[in-house]
């Protein structure tokens, strides 16, 4: 799919199964390091590197320092998610755009900084988990329902 021109990579994902964002990330990839397999993967691995971090940002505001260095640890020695940052799949670009709208959601929901700012990165996030993969339909309910049950119990 990489190989394609843009617009035909465009008019491919239109038929497919999967939504654009990782495949327009990866052509994009491509175009910078090249397409052989090592560099493929690495794109994955990048993204792994990158959803490290922010499980350490999102624990660390959630919990505190030491519980961000353990989730970040959890995360980075997973058997799973180190079969996933090998495989050129769009499940770790997923679980980073996941971790984002984790982070906005527990700023504008349970700080309650509902800033346009905020709501806009929150909206931005959805949006990209959507254009991710289709299993966000079901996430995004999840957080909405989570917000809503938040906003019910404030004081």
């Amino acid at each position: 799919m990489t190989s394609l021109p843009f617009e035909a990579l465009i008019r491919y994902t239109i038929g497919d199964v999967h939504p654009p964002l990782f495949y327009i990330l990866l052509w994009t990839w491509v175009r910078i390091v090249g397409d052989a397999q090592a560099q493929l993967r690495l794109f994955t691995v990048v993204l792994s590197v990158i959803g490290t971090l922010g499980m350490f940002f999102l624990a660390r505001r959630w919990l505190g320092a030491r519980a961000g260095a353990f989730a970040a640890s959890l995360f980075a020695f997973s058997p799973m998610l180190f079969v996933y940052s090998l495989e050129v799949r769009m499940y770790m670009l997923s679980i980073v755009v996941f971790i984002g709208l984790l982070t906005m959601h527990r700023v504008v929901a349970i700080e309650g900084h509902e800033s346009k700012r905020n709501l806009l990165g929150l909206s931005v996030f959805g949006a990209l988990l959507f254009y991710v993969h289709y299993i966000a339909v079901f996430i995004l309910l999840g957080v909405f329902v989570d917000w809503m049950v938040i906003s019910r119990l404030a004081p």
